[in-house]
């Protein structure tokens, strides 16, 4: 299938590789300028020094100024490089997902867990997984927020039409989205940074300046003043004025770990600090109309002012690295007293935000996913009613067959009813389940789903499709699913509402006791808030019908043999399903 959004990608990839070209032979213009100025700096000097040492001294200091100033550009010209090489990244990306590869996407397997009460059945995570289609997010409260958006249930429409109506919006700006993936990438968060820096914002500095020594700190400079002008004036001899310029290092020696303590608190963040805080800067760049980005937006001055400052102040403490700079600001200036005053004043003003700031990011990038996903697929997304009694779907295709060819269906039921679907084996049971399911999980996210109309009310789900045998328990898999079952019961007995997908229930049992087991279980599940569907092979399960007409409905997925093969068109029906296949199959195979 064909998306008007992949002109728009392969036109901006065009545009952003001509861009980084730009960038590329700027950087090794600026290089060369670089070089050239610094050997400007001795060679003007020692050219001109024989016919006017003040020229020659006055052009030598003119190109070295020229020399930082390039130096200085050189670094943002790396960063302009670094920056388009992202956005590069993030069009390939997009043109691979709408060619139906996500590999190059992390697919938020760390977030996988078979005890969830529908994640691992309907693959939100892991290779191709629904988080690896949609995730666009760098940072690892973005990726944390998404994960949290396709395993909690959001049942608040409300919340959900306000989510919608951002994703919307961002899902019309495909250039701002470009840029925060950009700015995020360029980042390069690790875990460990993250945790530091969280940690740091939490916990106080191993070495807090007192009054004295910011009063000290500021004597300092004033000290070193009097004493070399004591010495120009011989009132201090050579040796007295070694002996007294040295000595405020005797105290920053006497505390040197507890120092070097603080400042390994933080580590290397200076870079990601500036990162996060550009994040912010764009941030507000846009002006967005829903009340929800309105509301992200608020506190991204205040966090981009603030992380910058505290990123200057890293970049200064940071000078300490250098042992001879470090000794030169440390006697003239308490270099380590000045920026651990800073930094314990930065603490207690903007500590306890850190991480609400982070995860404000995360809220930005995990929207920004949504938004992307929305205008990629643009002409086969819709975005759903939550707010009616009734499930209604029109259309219906999973997510994860966007860009391939597959059949879309139709379904409807009342909540407290509940659909049991049979079919041949490969039919398309298994596959209709998750392709209701992960258009449920999308719509409660905020997301568009993938269907012509999808109105519906909020229910938290619940599936047991995926049950396995546990070696390291010693548990069989049919223990397991009993297991599974009786969570869902337990849940059901405590008041909640839920949307149930079942897959061929009590598999691990022989077929009388199958049949058996698995009638009445259903049967049990009307007796509470309950709705859902239950896919089988076992036929007896239909006749829940006959004494439930109003609440149990049959439907199905047939096939043909044609022509010595299957024919499967896919297509949910109502009813029975009268033809199987597996024996079939078998002599087809020849294995019987």
């Amino acid at each position: 299938m064909q998306f008007a959004s992949e002109s728009y990608f392969r036109k901006r990839l065009e545009e952003a590789t001509a861009q980084l070209e730009r960038h590329q032979r700027s950087v090794l213009l600026n290089n060369t300028y670089r070089v050239v100025s610094f050997l400007m700096v001795f060679g003007m000097f020692f050219l001109l020094k024989g016919l006017h040492m003040t020229l020659a001294i006055v052009v030598a200091f003119l190109m070295l100024i020229a020399f930082v100033f390039l130096v200085r550009r050189s670094a943002e010209l790396v960063e302009r490089v670094a920056f388009a090489k992202s956005v590069i990244q993030f069009l390939q990306i997009q043109l691979r997902t709408i060619a139906g590869d996500n590999s190059e996407v992390e697919d938020g397997k760390e977030y996988s867990n078979p005890d969830h009460d529908f994640a691992y059945d309907l693959d939100m995570f892991g290779s191709g997984s629904v988080f690896q289609m949609i995730s666009r997010a760098r940072l690892r409260t973005g990726k944390s927020r998404l994960a949290n958006w396709l395993t909690h249930n959001e049942t608040d429409p409300e919340v959900i039409c306000s989510r919608q109506d951002a994703i919307q919006e961002l899902s019309e700006n495909l250039p701002w989205c470009e840029e925060l993936y950009a700015h995020a990438d360029v980042a390069n968060e690790s875990d460990d940074q993250l945790s530091q820096l969280l940690s740091w914002s939490k916990s106080k500095l191993a070495y807090q300046p007192g009054t004295a020594e910011a009063i000290a700190a500021w004597l300092v400079p004033v000290y070193q003043v009097a004493i070399l002008s004591a010495y120009l004036l011989d009132y201090l001899s050579a040796g007295w004025y070694t002996v007294l310029l040295l000595a405020p290092l005797s105290w920053i020696g006497k505390n040197i770990r507890a120092i070097n303590e603080a400042y390994s608190q933080m580590g290397d963040q200076e870079g990601a600090l500036r990162y996060y805080a550009n994040m912010f800067g764009h941030t507000q760049k846009a002006e967005f109309s829903s009340s929800e980005l309105s509301k992200l937006q608020q506190p991204g001055k205040e966090a981009s002012s603030a992380l910058l400052g505290l990123s200057k102040i890293m970049s200064a403490f940071d000078n300490r690295n250098n042992m001879l700079m470090g000794v030169i600001l440390n006697l003239f200036l308490w270099w380590d007293i000045r920026c651990l005053l800073k930094l314990d004043r930065w603490q207690q003003e903007h500590g306890n935000a850190i991480e609400g700031w982070l995860n404000n990011l995360g809220e930005w990038e995990a929207l920004s996913s949504f938004g992307v996903f929305a205008y990629t697929f643009a002409e086969s997304l819709h975005y759903p009613n939550p707010k009616k009694d009734r499930l209604s779907i029109q259309k219906v295709g999973h997510p994860l067959m966007l860009t391939r060819k597959r059949v879309d269906n139709d379904f409807s039921t009342e909540y407290g009813d509940f659909s049991i679907i049979t079919g041949a084996n490969m039919a398309g049971k298994s596959t209709f389940l998750r392709t209701l399911g992960v258009n449920m999980i999308l719509a409660m996210a905020g997301a568009p789903v993938l269907a012509e109309s999808f109105s519906f009310r909020p229910v938290k789900l619940y599936s047991s499709m995926r049950t396995s045998d546990s070696l390291q328990s010693d548990e069989s898999y049919f223990y397991n699913e009993l297991k599974r079952l009786k969570v869902l019961i337990d849940k059901l007995e405590s008041g909640e509402e839920r949307f149930i997908i079942l897959d061929e229930i009590l598999k691990g049992t022989n077929s009388k006791d199958k049949a058996e087991g698995s009638f009445r279980f259903v049967e049990k599940l009307l007796q509470y808030k309950a709705s859902g569907v239950v896919a089988t092979h076992d036929l007896s399960l239909c006749e829940l019908e006959n004494h439930h007409r109003t609440r149990i409905h049959n439907l199905f997925f047939d096939v043909e043999i044609r022509n010595d093969d299957l024919y499967f068109d896919y297509t949910l029906r109502p009813g029975i399903c009268s033809n199987m296949n597996a024996t079939f199959l078998m002599k087809k195979m020849n294995i019987v």
